[in-house]
């Protein structure tokens, strides 16, 4: 009976880090760019229950996990526009970010980054997905002018009721 139990707790052993095996990936939610700038968008991951994954990769996709855009050389939108951090990265610093590169508005959308790892089986996980916001250095500069010309004409009609104000105090008072 214990010789089958110390047979059992061998075959048994490697295989409990086998079936839990986690993924965890972590992006952060929200960047902001202007048309023409580069944009780096993070993502790193942890993996649990093995001592050390070596077979991986990575993949973002805009918008919608699979059904949506994916974000690769081979899609026009983002081809010889994009960087991403290589094999050695990826294992070594647990890193899967994805650089783009001479960004306009119509990159702006949902950017969600998928690890997944070979261990017996294929295991996947996603990131709660980074929002891209991109806008147009004209469109801001407008807004900006827009703004500082409100402010402007706040103290003006704050400087102007304050000297009426002096005024008719100083024609009271004799």
């Amino acid at each position: 009976m214990l010789k089958e139990l110390a047979v059992f707790m061998v075959i048994l052993g490697p295989l409990q880090g086998f079936l839990s095996l986690e993924i965890e990936v972590f992006q952060i939610p929200e960047v902001h760019a202007t048309t023409g700038s580069d944009v780096f968008l993070p993502c790193t991951y942890n993996v649990s229950g093995v001592e050390e994954a070596t077979i991986g990769s990575y993949k973002w996709y805009r918008n919608l996990v699979k059904m949506g855009q994916e974000v690769s050389d081979s899609n026009k939108d983002f081809s010889d526009r994009m960087s991403k951090a290589d094999a050695a990265e990826f294992i070594r610093a647990r890193t899967a970010y994805l650089t783009l590169h001479n960004v306009d508005p119509s990159h702006s959308g949902k950017y969600i980054c998928q690890v997944t790892f070979q261990h017996g089986k294929e295991i996947s996980a996603f990131g709660n997905g980074t929002l891209l916001n991109v806008t147009d250095v004209a469109q801001n500069l407008k807004t900006f002018g827009v703004c500082i010309m409100v402010k402007t004409a706040g103290l003006l009609l704050i400087a102007l009721t304050g000297l009426f104000a002096f005024l008719c105090s100083s024609m009271l008072i004799p």
